[in-house]
């Protein structure tokens, strides 16, 4: 009787043993995919990217953006530029920086710096009218035309049609200004 009796418990301990060791395998290949799920996320990141206002999709491919993202973001960034008093400049040029690509970190800073000397020993103020946008997605460039019209105190000093371009580089689906610099009218 106790031989049977411990011969039903081996067969029952067996049968657990062998539903434990597929349990084992089972969760063990559920580790892999999710192991290599992490490392594929992890190598490839997702990034969103958002301009503070759209109107439009775009979308981000090759680590390019589409025309209409590039003009979205040209739009904002231009603004940040050109739309300047003395008591928002700081702000502004803070926010400006914080896209501009690495590489172009130190001439950009300069050209911000010199930008705001002017604007705050002279006490001008300017805002920049957009006539025309064109992207070129190849280049990820952006040609903005428009009115500037410049100020001092209240009184208006100026008003100049003025072409500028920018330029992006992107990491990791993230546009960075690489460049924004005036174009001289051909008249």
């Amino acid at each position: 009787m106790n031989e049977d009796s411990f011969k039903n418990q081996y067969n029952i301990l067996f049968a657990q043993r062998k539903k434990l060791v597929y349990l084992v395998i089972s969760q063990a290949v559920v580790l892999i995919a999710l192991a290599f799920s992490i490392v594929f996320l992890v190598l490839n990141p997702t990034v969103i990217v958002v301009p503070p206002a759209m109107d439009t999709l775009f979308k981000v491919h090759g680590g390019k953006l589409s025309e209409s993202g590039l003009v979205q973001h040209a739009n904002y960034f231009i603004h940040l530029y050109l739309d300047l008093t003395p008591e928002t400049i700081d702000a502004q040029f803070a926010q400006l920086t914080q896209n501009i690509h690495v590489s172009s970190q130190i001439e950009f800073k300069k050209q911000l710096v010199e930008h705001e000397n002017v604007v705050k020993k002279l006490h001008l103020s300017s805002r920049f009218d957009v006539k025309q946008m064109v992207a070129n997605a190849k280049t990820q460039s952006v040609t903005i035309s428009g009115a500037w019209t410049l100020y001092q105190g209240p009184s208006l000093q100026s008003v100049k049609e003025k072409r500028f371009i920018m330029q992006f580089a992107n990491k990791l689906g993230k546009p960075f200004i690489t460049r924004i610099s005036e174009l001289k009218n051909e008249n």
